[in-house]
């Protein structure tokens, strides 16, 4: 990232379904009162100030897309990836990963399928079938999960929410949802790095 947000440490987010659901749940909607309590008691270290009023006010302004010049291009793959419409190519091609994957996330009106909120549920959701495969010993079941996080985040996620959250965090270097945008590219580029680390080992051992 360009430049530090507001907190001196940020907390990255651990590669948990949880954390991936929260920072979703943000993405999606911003949060009521008893949401910002709950995040006035998470420990998370956001020196900017929390209220309910001023998260819908930045959530419209940072997610909206209401017009050009008013905050970032909107949070949706289509868009970032230059198609000409929403409701094209990247939106059916995630929703036919949700549906093959089983997933069924919680619709907010309006939204299309390829909305950052529903991309992170969706890592999120992945995480969760990976965890339940290995509680009940389903072997099958774990590289299903593996296989289906590794091609979501290789053809949709990191094809254009690094940009994305870069562009929130240049709109808002000192507040909340540039904050949580900053958690949300370092888990990306971590996981992305990751995986590249292990194809190039694969790599070495097919030579």
């Amino acid at each position: 990232m360009s430049s530090s947000p507001s907190p001196a440490d940020p907390v990255p987010v651990d590669s948990d379904a949880d954390g991936l659901q929260a920072i979703a749940a943000l993405l999606l909607g911003a949060p009521d009162e008893v949401g910002v309590a709950a995040l006035r008691q998470s420990g998370l270290p956001f020196s900017c100030p929390i209220d309910a009023d001023a998260l819908a006010r930045a959530h419209t302004k940072l997610l909206g897309g209401l017009r050009p010049g008013f905050g970032p291009l909107p949070p949706f793959e289509s868009v970032w990836l230059g198609e000409r419409r929403v409701m094209g190519v990247a939106t059916q091609s995630v929703a036919a990963a949700y549906e093959a994957a089983g997933a069924q996330l919680m619709p907010v009106d309006g939204l299309p399928a390829d909305h950052v909120g529903y991309e992170v549920a969706f890592l999120a959701f992945l995480l969760r079938c990976r965890d339940d495969a290995v509680d009940h010993g389903d072997q099958a079941g774990v590289e299903r999960a593996d296989a289906a996080w590794r091609s979501f985040l290789t053809d949709h996620v990191s094809t254009w929410v690094p940009r994305w959250c870069q562009a929130v965090h240049d709109e808002d270097p000192d507040g909340f949802y540039g904050a949580l945008a900053l958690m949300l590219y370092d888990y990306v580029v971590s996981a992305i790095d990751e995986l590249s680390g292990e194809q190039a080992v694969a790599d070495m051992r097919s030579c």
